[in-house]
């Protein structure tokens, strides 16, 4: 057993480091920071608690609910490190809510990982989700052999033996999509492994406030097996209805003593005060309040025509002066057009982000984006004179960017707070902004009406749930302070939907049938997700046949796959590999070296070719593949053009290609699909 244990080179536990009992000293050696660096309130509350709950018997949950840049990430890596030392946790799960953001902790937490270990001892580290080997940080994590740690810290490395989605999670420290932990909660193959990886360690989970009715539920149950093996918990989020967090809390105490936990929860929904620290153990429930810093925007907002015209003409005079808009759009379509349109007034200083770019354009766009736009960039030294950057959702949390201006499809309220985030997001001498931008400014479109009742475009009832968009509405600030704001507008508006509260006179038929919807739509989604579900511990007698049931189907779709698919509750869309076929093989999309790949049985591929054409995967519309007909015949297709070579990769196998000509069209089915640099994956019905 010895020798195997060598020979593979597993590292062991966790070896906890904490020297100190002093809050402020704890956090600048995990962190590194110098000693003129200030620990910030909710920071310091959070591990005071911490420091309180390792007296209690068994796990804790904590939810910090504070604004962005007040340093969560930090506050959550200090608990974790006391409660972890206390408890003796083998390790630690970050787990955040795309792969981009867990791209982007990523490396953060490997600094942290090894000030957090003690010195000589070698800590195993691991990305979790399923385009990992793209992530140059942990290609070259996994491929470096051991170095000596910094100072006396411990080193980190990529174990090789747990490398693979399976064994990936059992590694001391990983990082990865929240998937990772709804699927504790999943019927599927080897969810044992899983179990077995999370138990031994401390959970934190980010931006919460993401999670639907749907994803809840399978969380729920999560947390509720974590509390049963004892796991402590960190919960994160800007943006937290207060429903959401009593589900939460309650969920994981189910599983804790204590006769008069379930009278104190009664107290967690109404809960005021912000940045808010609510923790739950067998000693009780209890919530700090953290002091506030002071407001840092104070926004006008205002409603604008949903006229994309009209939208040019009114950014057009805002930027008369330079400046950065950020135009925020729901859905991919309403991007791309209102990219067209701004392109027309500003040639050549738009950008367009969104989920429709092949893997490794996006990265590169992003990344250039934040080189522009982060925090060390000033005008005259890498940030733009005037640049539109027009996106989807993932600008909602991803990007660290800093707009003059916001202009924003109409979302749920926290959804609307999160993208006023990026809205004078650094700390910028106001000559470094333009004279009309020198007032922060959110523009609210997607409203086709106001009065008498508000209707909305289709997008964005598509995505979320009109109720929520009409009480949204309701509540709608003319001014957004920040952080003042935050916890009462999230509260209101979400306690309005839930208690049926009162609207306008000329709302109520509409508002009524919207209740009715939203309702009608949790409910679903609540009984859609006990179909793959496992019960929870208190309902131990019906595990017996836990796992005859596989989360299934699918056309050669991975088993991590199948399982993300059943977690979230979304249209299964399909993700292809961009190719390009030539007269002489094909290429990865947008390859220009001369050299073509063959599909023959003496031309298996190289890990370096097999990695590049992994990084030009893209998704479907989900809508091209809704109609059952439509699927069969798309898959058929698409895997009809798929080499097959692939099958001997482990980066390609069980993926589907997209075959595009050289003019960059594809068509399969009765769907003809057209990819550029510039706007991505464009799709219309051909016949």
């Amino acid at each position: 057993m010895r020798f195997a244990v060598d020979e593979i080179r597993l590292t062991g536990p966790w070896a906890h480091r904490v020297d100190t009992e002093d809050v402020e000293q704890l956090y600048r050696q995990s962190f590194g920071w110098p000693e003129e660096f200030q620990v910030r309130p909710v920071q310091e509350v959070a591990a005071k608690v911490a420091e309180q709950n390792v007296e209690a018997t068994g796990p804790s949950l904590m939810v910090i609910e504070a604004p962005t840049g007040e340093g969560k990430t930090e506050a959550g890596l200090a608990v974790a490190q006391i409660l972890g030392k206390s408890h003796g946790a083998q390790g630690l799960f970050f787990a955040a809510p795309t792969m981009s953001t867990s791209n982007g902790l990523y490396e953060r937490t490997r600094k942290w990982a090894s000030r957090a270990a003690q010195g000589e001892s070698v800590s195993s580290m691991y990305l979790a989700h399923s385009k990992n080997q793209l992530f140059s940080g942990f290609r070259e994590l996994k491929f470096n052999s051991i170095a000596p740690g910094e100072e006396d810290y411990g080193s980190v490395v990529a174990s090789q033996w747990m490398s693979g989605s399976k064994k990936g999670l059992l590694s001391n420290f990983a990082v990865g999509t929240v998937d990772q932990v709804l699927m504790l909660a999943l019927q599927m193959r080897h969810s044992m492994l899983r179990h077995i990886a999370l138990a031994g360690k401390v959970i934190i989970i980010d931006e919460a406030h993401a999670y639907d009715a749907y994803m809840s539920a399978y969380l729920e149950t999560a947390l509720a097996w974590l509390a049963r093996y004892g796991v402590n918990v960190i919960i994160m989020s800007a943006t937290l209805p207060p429903t959401q967090r009593m589900n939460l809390v309650a969920a994981f105490a189910k599983e804790l003593p204590g006769e008069s936990l379930q009278s104190q929860l009664e107290g967690v929904a109404g809960a005021q005060g912000y940045p808010l620290v609510t923790s739950v153990s067998s000693a009780g429930v209890r919530h700090d309040v953290a002091a506030a810093r002071p407001f840092d925007l104070d926004a006008s907002v205002e409603v604008v025509s949903d006229d994309l015209s009209a939208l040019g003409v009114e950014v057009g005079g805002l930027l008369s002066g330079g400046g950065v808009a950020l135009v925020i759009c729901n859905t991919v379509r309403r991007a791309q057009d209102a990219y067209g349109e701004f392109t027309k007034i500003f040639p050549g200083e738009t950008q367009l982000h969104h989920s429709a770019f092949i893997a490794s354009d996006r990265s590169e766009k992003e990344d250039e984006l934040r080189r522009a736009l982060g925090p060390k960039a000033h005008r005259g030294a890498g940030r733009p004179d005037r640049l539109i950057v027009v996106a989807t959702q993932v600008a909602e949390q991803s990007l660290d960017i800093d707009a003059d201006v916001l202009i924003t499809d109409i979302a749920p309220m926290d959804l609307i707070i999160q993208r006023a985030g990026r809205l004078h997001r650094h700390g910028r001498p106001k000559s470094d902004r333009p004279g009309l931008l020198q007032s922060p400014q959110i523009l609210l479109r997607g409203i086709n009406s106001v009065e008498p009742v508000p209707t909305f475009d289709s997008g964005a009832e598509a995505v979320y749930d009109a109720a929520i968009l009409m009480a949204t509405l309701h509540y709608l600030p003319k001014r957004f302070r920040r952080p003042d704001d935050i916890e009462h507008l999230v509260r209101e508006t979400y306690e309005l939907v839930e208690q049926h509260g009162p609207v306008p006179i000329e709302w109520e038929e509409q508002w009524g049938a919207a209740l009715v919807a939203n309702r009608e739509k949790r409910e679903k989604a609540e009984s859609d997700a006990r179909t793959f579900r496992i019960p929870e511990p208190s309902q131990a007698s019906k595990l017996s046949n836990l796992f005859e049931q596989i989360a299934g189907g699918g056309n050669d779709i991975s088993g991590e796959e199948r399982g993300i698919a059943q977690v979230r509750d979304a249209e299964p869309a399909v993700e292809v590999i961009a190719i390009q076929r030539t007269d002489y093989g094909y290429r990865p999309f947008g390859a220009t070296d001369d050299v073509d790949l063959q599909d023959t049985t003496e031309s298996d591929l190289s890990y370096k070719e097999a990695l590049r054409l992994a990084g030009t995967t893209v998704r479907l519309p989900a809508w091209v593949t809704r109609r059952d007909s439509d699927f069969d015949e798309v898959i058929a297709a698409l895997e009809k053009g798929t080499p097959t070579t692939w099958q001997k990769s482990s980066l390609l196998k069980g993926r589907v290609a997209l075959e595009f000509d050289l003019s960059g069209e594809a068509e399969v089915g009765r769907f003809l699909f057209r990819y550029s640099e510039e706007l991505g994956l464009t799709t219309e019905v051909s016949k």
